[in-house]
């Protein structure tokens, strides 16, 4: 067990010394994009919760929807989709 720690350590930090040398922590590598998708299927995962176990789709779950949205989406697309002046 202390082997593959060692190793996935080892790869770890060789990869976070890589990036910081390229300076390419704030692209779009494919874990971000795994990770974003993750998170995409999870909000509308929520989303879907919301809408289905609602009495009556009115203003205020639709505002918390666009809300939700706003709170999760605004961030990430800031950090790794807008492009760096």
């Amino acid at each position: 067990m202390n082997v593959y720690f060692r190793i996935i350590h080892f790869y770890l930090a060789k990869y976070v010394y890589l990036c910081h040398l390229d300076n390419t922590f704030d692209t779009m590598t494919t874990g971000n994009i795994i990770r974003f998708v993750c998170i995409l299927l999870l909000w509308l995962g929520l989303c879907w919760l919301l809408l289905t176990r609602a009495a009556r789709i009115d203003f205020m779950v639709i505002f918390t929807i666009v809300a939700s949205g706003i709170i999760v989406f605004v961030p990430l697309y800031k950090k790794y989709v807008r492009k760096k002046d």
